[in-house]
């Protein structure tokens, strides 16, 4: 067999290869728990990444919706204005038939008065005087005010529209 200097020697060898073994071992161990440390942070900064992310979501959506409401404010107050503007025209448009209803009968009671002669009775309240007969005014015809009436119905149903274009924007704004 082997002599005291060989086995010692050996036995050297030996010793000093389990320590390098121990020492490449507890390497690999601290580098494992290195490698699991790292991890651990990578899942935690991931689900920090994803919590962000779907925050960056949800702002983006109110950023879309605070645009959207300005937009539709802005649109409601150019609709209102609108709707006023055609309502004003309406009224306009329905006075002026009004007037020309009243310029009718006006000038109706003219041409009457110009047929009235002293001593014959008047046609319409059989007075045979007629001190203070009316005097022939504009004439209006039938077809005039048949003309202002459409103006007048078509600036109201434009109106009616732009009202009802105004309060879905309205629902828009307090939804």
């Amino acid at each position: 067999g082997l002599e005291a200097p060989e086995v010692e020697a050996s036995a050297e060898q030996q010793a000093r290869r389990v320590e390098e073994a121990a020492q490449a071992l507890a390497r690999a161990r601290e580098s494992l728990a290195e490698a699991v440390e790292r991890r651990d942070e990578a899942e935690r900064s991931a689900v920090r990444l994803e919590e962000l992310t779907e925050r960056v979501h949800v702002l983006a959506a109110v950023l879309t919706a605070r645009e959207e409401l300005r937009a539709t404010e802005v649109a409601l107050h150019a609709s209102t204005d609108h709707a006023q503007s055609l309502r004003q025209r309406a009224l306009d448009l329905r006075e002026r038939v009004q007037d020309l209803v009243e310029a009718r009968l006006d000038n109706m009671a003219g041409e009457l008065a110009a047929q009235l002669e002293d001593g014959r009775a008047c046609t319409v309240c059989g007075a045979t005087e007629h001190p203070s007969p009316a005097q022939a005014a504009r004439v209006v015809t039938p077809d005039e005010i048949e003309a202002a009436e459409l103006s007048a119905a078509t600036a109201e149903r434009d109106h009616a529209r732009a009202a009802d274009e105004r309060a879905a924007l309205v629902a828009r704004v307090v939804v």
